[in-house]
């Protein structure tokens, strides 16, 4: 089997896709392996073109490499590939003037407009970007990256014929035009992603003709696994509930504790437990905007802002209910407007209650009392769903592909859920499933090398140490210097004015 192998962009996922490589060969399969070789400049991990980064990437990378059998074979563009890329995207621009235009955006059947734009929310958080001539400066030029990407990619499938493509993830432009091409010619794709199920120690999920984020398979996937006789239902029932009642209980398993920082217990202190208590779990919306079309499609309202604003409205005048926003604590340190304007609903509402993102109020209390959970995709739809309340998800999620939520489609399916005073719970096993997806036994780990990492605190900022990452033996010492000489090594700023 001819085996093409895309390498990525971050050391933990770069050193995933070598490990790849290595058991794929020694499976005796013929194996390409694609590097970048730092001539784009710019990917998902990147994105200020950080020549000290692209130069250490690509040392990296070849020195894991050679540690590698002799029958991969390395491919990477030299000077007149690239040469030949360059003229063949030149010309190609693109007009855009909104978030939706970029995701439209395409150059040989790849989505260039979703993987810059991916790549670049994931940096700057920035939901609404301002897309005047500074933006424009620099996201022209990461689309022309994102389109080199895609042209030296599809020259390697047709000079190849891979019978199977592998990548990491599948969402920046460095690997989604593999990924879309392999889509596009029934070639047989692996999407790879890491699970953290405990501190630092992650293991391997594979995702077969989709990316990791894909509705469908993910449902497809989870009734599979649940389904699966090799394992006793006993087991799946017990790992299931173990999952939500060590998160409950800030135990790490396989998922961030955004809760850690809460007091067990608090509530408001004007909670009133005689009134109908509806509680509204936001999400970091910019995590959302760029997945897929399947989120996109599936939203009740445009933005998580004017779906709060609906609900306020509508139950304004209704003195026996209460509503109570609990907003993420993943925002607590976002200063754009579809934070902040959340913030000041308190004030316009006299049944609204804000809870700020970094309140000691216990997440896991209000999902205890309340008598309605509103989920905007974050994983609190399923956990309380799990302590058996009504849930009602204003937009999709990766657990949207099995049945722990109700999902409208309208607003009018939405009101009518929310005043439905006899709304029940979803089925529980439903939720188990899901709880035991994320952590079923036997998940792969490493097998050559190593891509586990620890994260420190060096001058007030998270440094990321690789294990196989090391000046003089010192994991710590690799990250600072990067961190130290990377700041002075970029090439472009980010442009971060959001839109009025």
């Amino acid at each position: 089997m001819k085996d093409l192998i895309i390498s990525s962009s971050d050391y933990n996922h770069i050193t995933y896709m070598i490990d790849e490589a290595e058991i794929s060969a020694t499976f005796g399969n013929q194996v390409y392996f694609l590097l970048c070789n730092s001539h784009f400049g710019l990917c998902g991990c990147n994105l200020y073109g950080d020549t000290f980064k692209c130069f250490r990437c690509e040392r990296y990378v070849k020195r894991l490499l050679k540690k590698c059998s002799r029958g991969i074979k390395v491919i990477e563009p030299d000077q007149a590939m690239m040469k030949k890329i360059n003229e063949e995207v030149v010309n190609v621009s693109f007009d855009y003037h909104s978030i939706d235009e970029i995701k439209g955006l395409e150059y040989k059947g790849t989505k260039v407009g979703y993987s810059a734009l991916s790549a670049y929310l994931t940096e700057s958080r920035n939901n609404n970007p301002l897309i005047d001539d500074e933006f424009r400066l620099y996201f022209d030029r990461l689309l022309k990256v994102a389109c080199c990407y895609a042209e030296f990619q599809l020259r390697m499938i047709d000079e190849i014929q891979p019978d199977r493509i592998q990548l990491f993830n599948g969402r920046f432009m460095e690997n989604r035009p593999a990924s879309d091409f392999a889509l596009q010619r029934h070639i047989l794709l692996r999407s790879c992603e890491l699970r953290t199920v405990y501190p630092h120690c992650s293991q391997k999920r594979h995702f077969y003709n989709a990316l990791p984020h894909s509705i469908a398979n993910n449902g497809k996937m989870i009734n599979q696994l649940w389904y699966d006789e090799s394992v006793p239902l006993e087991e799946k029932e017990w790992i299931g509930r173990n999952f939500y009642e060590r998160k409950y209980n800030h135990t790490y398993y396989g998922d961030n504790d955004y809760a850690s920082g809460q007091v067990a217990e608090k509530m408001p202190e004007n909670w009133d437990a005689s009134k109908k208590n509806y509680v509204i779990f936001n999400s970091s919306e910019d995590e959302f905007t760029c997945i897929g079309d399947e989120y996109d499609k599936a939203k009740v309202f445009p933005s998580q802002y004017e779906g709060i604003l609906y609900i306020a409205e509508m139950f304004k005048d209704c003195q026996d209910v209460r509503i109570y926003l609990r907003i993420h604590p993943n925002l607590k340190n976002i200063q754009y407007r579809y934070h902040t304007d959340l913030l000041g609903l308190g004030e316009q509402y006299k049944n609204l209650f804000v809870i700020r993102g970094d309140s000691a109020v216990s997440t896991y209390a209000l999902m205890r009392a309340a008598d309605k959970v509103i989920t905007f995709g974050s994983t609190t739809g399923v956990e309380a769903s799990y302590m058996r309340k009504p849930v009602i998800a204003l937009c999709r999620s990766w657990y949207s592909g099995i049945d722990v939520c109700y999902e409208p489609t309208t607003v009018e399916e939405m009101k009518e859920l929310l005043l439905n005073d006899n709304l029940k719970p979803k089925p529980e096993t439903e939720t188990l499933k899901y709880g035991y997806f994320l952590v079923p036994p036997n998940l792969p780990g490493y097998t050559f090398f190593d891509y586990n990492w620890k994260d420190f605190k060096f001058l007030g900022k998270t440094a990321r140490q690789y294990n196989l990452a090391k000046y003089l033996g010192s994991t710590k010492l690799y990250a600072i210097i990067g961190m130290i000489v990377g700041h002075f090594c970029r090439k472009y700023k980010l442009p971060l004015k959001e839109k009025a």
